[in-house]
């Protein structure tokens, strides 16, 4: 489970940025 919790909060992250990146990109 643990392993599980570190991938989900990685892909949580990259999301994140990603997200984060788009929205700076159309600010």
């Amino acid at each position: 489970p643990e392993e599980r919790k570190k991938v989900l909060e990685k892909a949580k992250d990259e999301l994140r940025v990603a997200f984060g990146r788009e929205k700076q990109d159309q600010h």
